[in-house]
């Protein structure tokens, strides 16, 4: 039977801004975390912004605690009502904030079924990966108050 190694966390300040954080066994060391001149790298030896992460990033909470005050993008995990949150939002005025998301085609899904698609023409297909018109349904559509779609 082999002999088990034992692992151990240590950091070290490499230079001047740099800092590291490591985790591994006695004969190597995988580092986990880098400050390097006021920018924190996860998964990364380089980071190049404030928070630079290489690989999934993932938020869970048990009983979500917001922040009092500011406003910014926050993503949590609600356990009480089993859904995943991102949201503007401004806790000091208690309000929500624009939100914009870029890229060239915006693709939703629900579950792993393409649900809704805005292309870069601004064509929106519901239930259509490839919309040709403005607006396009897959099936028809339904209006509570009358009138003809």
């Amino acid at each position: 039977m082999g002999q088990a190694q034992r692992s151990c966390v240590a950091w070290a300040v490499v230079g001047v801004g740099v800092l590291v954080l490591g985790v591994g066994l006695a004969s190597a060391q995988t580092d986990v975390l880098n400050v390097v001149n006021n920018n924190v790298g996860i998964g990364t030896t380089t980071p190049v912004a404030a928070l630079d992460v290489n690989g999934y990033a993932r938020a869970i909470s048990s009983s979500p605690a917001a922040p009092a005050s500011g406003k910014g993008i926050e993503f949590f995990y609600s356990s009480t009502n089993d859904w995943g949150v991102f949201q503007a939002f401004d806790r000091s005025a208690f309000a929500y904030k624009n939100f914009v998301l870029a890229g060239s085609n915006m693709i939703f899904y629900s579950g792993t079924s393409e649900a809704m698609r805005l292309d870069t023409s601004g064509r929106l297909g519901l239930g259509v990966p490839g919309p040709t018109q403005p607006l396009q349904l897959k099936s028809g559509a339904y209006c509570s108050a009358g009138g003809v779609w």
